[in-house]
């Protein structure tokens, strides 16, 4: 689960737009 966090994470950086796209669950 901490990878995946980590990617979101990196992805919130890198492409905000992902987030919406992308929502974190648990």
């Amino acid at each position: 689960m901490k990878e995946l966090i980590e990617q979101i994470a990196k992805a919130l950086v890198d492409n905000p737009d992902q987030v919406s796209v992308r929502p974190i669950e648990g």
